[in-house]
């Protein structure tokens, strides 16, 4: 929840509060039966500052009203406390991580309908966590980048209506479309700290076929990261992990409400709106994973190659739009049955051993926003 108050034309003061749950892993579990998945709330408090720097000029032109609608520089602050509960093969005490964040970020902010809104910004900043197992001088300021999409309920309605000429200026409805390339910029660059990054690309290609309402999407994604993970409890570790991953995926789509928006004149025989698809992936991630475990027996050095194959379909559904000129946005939710192959090679011990598993179900929550062409 966030609200924005204008100060001047072009400068705003915006305050947010977020509260989550979720849980996390860093994927050690294939480690002697080892689990290191933790459950984690968080409460989150911001502040940022914008400046809509082409406002007055838009103003003077008659291209806009005093709104919070435009392209902005904002500097950001913000606090999250994080309450961390692992679960390990025997008890761990909680741990609380207090961490502070200042970022210069650019985004642009748009009036969705009448009730509506979305808000894309990247930001680049410094970081600094504060963890109750670990003296606050052995943790110095770090540094960060991430992108954020806020996409929601706006409850301060314009003066005016919004019209769908309004809307369709930011989602582009009546584009007339067949085919679209999509490059995802929203996953390519995440990083946590300078000592847990990642970064991903992602290539898309996806065609109407004929006039229909139906259409194909190919897929081809790669990734790369590092993590350096410590935990000092009784049952310590430190674990530095590189891993990559690639995969290509192939879904079928059927815009199920595109033939009667366009009837009612809402919409363009176009690859946008709402969708249901079939989706078939194959994906292989290998990682190396070094450094230390500590148990009731004492501590252990590791060292291991992970290599983990998977082949999967199942059944999905999404939301996609164009934004702008040459933007997409396109969210995409289910799950698929995978048939999952994993090689672990203890490279002290210097064994392998290899595994075929079949899960039932794995969900899928994918966002991708970037360039569409």
């Amino acid at each position: 929840a966030s609200a924005e108050v204008k100060l001047i034309p072009a400068v705003s003061l915006h305050g947010s509060y977020g509260i989550g749950y979720g849980l996390s892993t860093n994927g050690l579990s294939a480690y002697n039966n080892v689990d290191f998945t933790s459950s984690v709330i968080s409460h989150r408090f911001g502040m940022e500052a914008r400046w809509y720097y082409a406002m007055p000029r838009r103003i003077r032109q008659g291209k806009s009203a005093n709104n919070m609608s435009g392209n902005y520089v904002g500097l950001e602050a913000v606090y999250t406390l994080l309450k961390i509960e692992p679960t390990f093969y025997f008890n761990s005490k909680m741990v609380r991580n207090q961490q502070q964040t200042f970022a210069l970020r650019y985004g642009v902010q748009r009036r969705l309908f009448r009730y509506g809104f979305l808000d894309i910004g990247f930001g680049l900043g410094v970081l600094k966590n504060q963890r109750s197992d670990i003296p606050a001088n052995t943790r110095p300021w770090d540094v960060f980048a991430n992108s954020q999409i806020g996409l929601g309920l706006a409850l301060a309605r314009p003066k005016t209506s919004t019209t769908a000429q309004g809307y369709c200026d930011v989602l582009r409805c009546f584009r007339e479309e067949r085919q679209m390339w999509k490059v995802d910029l929203y996953n390519l660059i995440r990083i946590s700290n300078l000592e847990n990054y990642k970064g991903a690309l992602s290539i898309g290609y996806e065609r109407k076929l004929g006039t229909s309402p139906f259409s194909l999407e190919v897929e081809g994604n790669g990734s790369a990261g590092y993590l350096h993970a410590v935990n000092n409890e009784v049952n310590a570790y430190e674990v530095n992990a590189k891993n990559n991953r690639y995969g290509a995926s192939l879904t079928t789509r059927y815009y199920y409400t595109q033939k009667r928006r366009i009837a009612q004149g809402k919409s363009g025989n176009n690859l946008a709106g709402v969708y249901f698809g079939t989706k078939f992936n194959w994906l292989q991630e290998n990682s190396r994973q070094q450094g230390y475990l500590c148990g009731v027996a004492g501590c252990f050095p590791t060292d291991a190659r992970i290599t983990q194959q998977s082949v999967g379909t199942g059944l999905v559904w999404g939301i996609q739009h164009r934004l702008f000129e040459h933007g997409f946005i396109d969210f995409t939710m289910g799950n698929t049955v995978d048939w999952v192959t994993t090689t672990y090679r203890d490279l002290i011990q210097n064994t392998t051993v290899k595994t075929n598993n079949f899960y039932g179900y794995n969900l899928i929550f994918n966002l991708r926003a970037g360039l569409a062409f």
